[in-house]
């Protein structure tokens, strides 16, 4: 678990070449986008700029002496202090001094670096938060990159296309997602389920790779505080991301298509997917079909009743009194409690535990001419009103609903 800047800075090591190679391969190409957004500099002197900040701050001083040496001693009586906004400082200061002083540029003058206002608020120096975009948008393209490469490495190459569909290419292009449905039945998968499970398996591996990338550059030294700090920093990149028009990815190759200059959207790589699920009419139409024809005992948790349907038992008029009675308990309890799972492979709508709520109501008013809620029946059949205009519901189970709504009212 040696970070990188250890490394850097252990002259000892027969890997320290390695290490500093790493390292500015790593943020030269952040830095030098840093300077041509906040310095205007065409991307040529940029580059030349970066190279030169390197030669002069990281390779000519002694190891212990160089830019990442002096960091670590400075954060030992600054821990907050943050090594990006601290790289992106040095590197403006060093572009000032290099710009105002041609004999510095010529005599190769060391130049000393800042370290006043260190510890300021970033909102306080935009520039630095220029910078923290720049790297979050760099960390995620490499992220990208090599989940790709996993995913087709692992025969998940369907996976990667679902997560491109649902999630990179609307966040890249700011348009609306399709439905989990529409998405099934273009990549000919039977359960639209298939498709929220496949973007947690890529959404874990992408949080996988970034901490692992930040780990490379955080100043940590042990494994509790490697572990600690890279969950912190990832979820604090992340969130820039979300934050729209934060997002500036280029990568057409992934995409199959030219990628916009300018992007106004954010990334969200949200820990929950689940609200995300059955947003669309066409999703909850086959999931309540699906479910509708499943075993009731299963998809409600109710062992009691037999391995019938729900549309079988309505058709037959099998169920009893009792069985709407725990139906509609159990559908308001997992209407309340589900809305909070994690679980994919349980997940019902919430629509669909009030649709079979109010159902059982109908059904035992309508069969039994019992009342099996407390609910002022104006206010239920003011719900039934709204489950019964949507389109997603069949035409059953809307009557149902339209007849209880008759009865009441007379």
């Amino acid at each position: 678990m040696m970070s990188v800047l250890f490394g850097v800075t252990d002259d000892k090591s027969e890997q320290c070449s390695q290490y500093l190679n790493r390292f500015c391969e790593t943020y030269t190409e952040p830095l030098v986008k840093f300077l041509v957004i906040t310095k205007r500099l065409q991307k040529d002197a940029a580059t030349d700029v970066v190279h030169e900040f390197w030669l002069r701050k990281l390779l000519e001083p002694d190891a212990n002496q160089n830019l990442i040496a002096t960091f670590l001693k400075f954060q030992e009586q600054h821990p907050t202090a943050s090594f990006r906004k601290y790289l992106a400082r040095s590197l403006s200061n060093f572009f000032i001094n290099l710009h105002n002083s041609a004999e510095a540029r010529t005599n190769r003058q060391a130049i000393p670096l800042e370290y006043a206002g260190l510890c300021e608020d970033e909102h306080n120096d935009p520039g630095l938060s220029e910078f923290d975009a720049i790297w979050s948008n760099h960390l995620l393209q490499r992220v990208l990159d090599q989940v790709r490469e996993e995913c087709l490495r692992s025969d998940h190459e369907l996976k990667w296309k679902i997560f491109v569909a649902l999630v990179l290419r609307p966040s890249l292009s700011g348009t609306k997602p399709d439905s989990y449905k529409e998405l099934a039945d273009r990549f000919g998968i039977p359960n639209p389920k298939d498709i929220g499970n496949a973007w947690i398996t890529v959404k874990r591996m992408i949080h996988r790779h970034f901490e692992q990338g930040v780990q490379d550059y955080l100043p940590v030294r042990s494994l509790d505080e490697s572990v600690a700090a890279s969950h912190a920093e990832t979820q604090e990149l992340l969130l820039r991301l979300a934050s729209n028009g934060r997002l500036q990815l280029n990568i057409p190759e992934l995409l199959g298509e030219s990628a916009s200059e300018n992007h106004f959207v954010g990334f969200d790589l949200e820990s929950n997917p689940l609200p995300k699920l059955f947003q669309s009419d066409s999703d909850l139409a086959e999931a309540w079909d699906t479910l509708s024809r499943e075993p009731v005992k299963d998809w409600l948790d109710l062992q009691s009743f037999s391995a019938c349907s729900l549309r079988h038992a309505i058709k037959r008029r099998v169920l009893t009194l009792e069985d709407l009675q725990a139906m509609r308990v159990r559908a308001k309890q997992l209407g309340r409690n589900r809305a909070r799972s994690d679980s994919l492979e349980r997940y019902v709508p919430r629509e669909i535990y009030g649709l079979v709520y109010l159902m059982s109501i109908a059904l035992a008013k309508l069969q039994f001419e019992a009342d099996i809620s407390e609910t002022n029946p104006k206010k239920l059949s003011a719900r039934m009103c709204q489950y019964a205009a949507h389109s997603w519901l069949d035409t059953k189970s809307r009557t149902i609903l339209e007849s209880y709504i008759r009865v009441s009212g007379e």
